[in-house]
């Protein structure tokens, strides 16, 4: 009943009867026809249609019928009977969270991401680090401690950059590359 909208590949077995050996399927969207990569007639009771490369559906059209076609012209359809799981879009702007001082706890700092179909997103850095002594949490996105990573002075501060991705539990999600500037303390 959901069509990952992550998925590179998106196959999808229908069941039925009386499928002639010429029959084919395909999707309706709002847009009108969805036409698969391929689309297969396995028994008489099944078809098997694949939606990839460039054919894989990103954008939401749905709720999409299902159309099956006999060789005949002979035609039945399934109303709403797939939705698009579309992937978490993130509120938080890419780049520069703002700048944390070594050693004094900071502000919080929070990013954010919504879920179309409305689940709960976590969150969870995948590549590159936070500064040391602060760390993400996993369910509102808030950024949190105290820088300490007592490295050696630099004037100019240093970039710590990574990247945070939202997840909607169903495995869709979407990255984001961010960074926070930390400096030393005037004086320190």
């Amino acid at each position: 009943t959901n069509i990952e909208e992550s998925d590179s590949t998106q196959t999808i077995v229908i069941t039925g009867q009386n499928f002639d050996s010429g029959a084919t399927a395909l999707l309706v969207g709002s847009g009108g026809n969805i036409t698969p990569t391929t689309s297969t007639r396995n028994t008489s009771s099944q078809i098997t249609i694949v939606y990839s490369g460039s054919d894989a559906i990103t954008t939401d059209t749905g709720p999409y019928d299902v159309k099956v076609t006999n060789s005949t012209g002979l035609a039945g359809t399934l109303d709403d009977a797939l939705t698009l799981d579309d992937a978490p879009n993130w509120s938080t702007a890419a780049g520069s969270l703002g700048t944390v001082i070594e050693d004094i706890a900071m502000s919080t700092l929070t990013v954010a991401a919504t879920d179309p179909e409305g689940a709960s997103v976590t969150y969870s850095v995948t590549s590159g680090a936070l500064p040391s002594g602060t760390s993400l949490g996993s369910s509102n996105g808030q950024i949190t401690g105290t820088p300490n990573v007592s490295d050696t002075y630099n004037s100019s501060g240093v970039t710590h950059n990574f990247t945070v991705t939202a997840n909607d539990g169903t495995g869709n999600t979407t990255p984001r590359a961010f960074s926070i500037l930390r400096k030393w303390q005037d004086g320190s």
